[in-house]
């Protein structure tokens, strides 16, 4: 969606629309995992936040832009909280492990925000039919390959293997756990994360 289509710099927003913002991202979270992303709508949220739909619209034009800022606050927020928690390791193996920890904890602390993601990156469309959210490999899996290369190519403590395959593997196992924490509140995401470890580490090292 194109927010600059004159040429000129968007408005910084105050710290009240901030706020707000912020607001109505947390109430569209909630009503996302109450009644899912289908009977979704601003009027809805709009009632959750206890404010009318202007306010909505005043600060996200449509649904489909207030869908991209619930995915893309979860995306800066897991950035942040992965390189917080990946400022220590100095070795591919325990890069790995701790990308593996930091990524499951993440999902354990935000399960809430990350079920919302979840449910709208599987059911928002285009005006094609097709997800808009798709297409998004790339950035996903070149850090889990950047990881690879290194134990593989400079430390040699990796054995040889498919970068890619293995990026693949490993990242459909950490996302599936934020889809199980959604529908199993017992899910022991603490075991699982131990598991995954011990997991990668035996299929990854020479």
């Amino acid at each position: 969606m194109d927010t600059n289509k004159q040429g000129k710099k968007p408005k910084e927003k105050t710290f009240t629309e901030k706020a707000r913002s912020k607001q109505i991202i947390e109430c569209t979270i909630d009503v996302i995992t109450e009644i899912g992303y289908a009977n979704t709508s601003i009027g809805k949220i709009a009632q959750k936040a206890n404010v009318s739909k202007g306010v909505i619209t005043y600060h996200f034009s449509d649904k489909e832009e207030l869908m991209t800022g619930v995915v893309v606050d979860l995306y800066q927020k897991a950035a942040f909280f992965m390189e917080k928690h990946m400022q220590n390791p100095d070795n591919a193996i325990d890069m790995l492990r701790a990308y593996i920890v930091s990524n499951l904890l993440f999902i354990k602390e935000n399960r809430k925000h990350v079920a919302a993601v979840i449910e709208i990156v599987t059911n928002d469309r285009n005006e094609q039919g097709e997800l808009r959210f798709a297409g998004q490999e790339e950035a996903i899996y070149a850090p889990l390959e950047e990881i690879f290369q290194y134990g593989q190519e400079v430390e040699g403590t990796f054995r040889s293997f498919s970068k890619r395959f293995m990026a693949v593997m490993l990242r459909s196992a950490i996302d599936a756990a934020g889809d199980q924490l959604a529908k199993n509140d017992q899910f022991d995401i603490d075991l699982y994360a131990e598991e995954l470890v011990t997991m990668y580490d035996r299929a990854t090292r020479k």
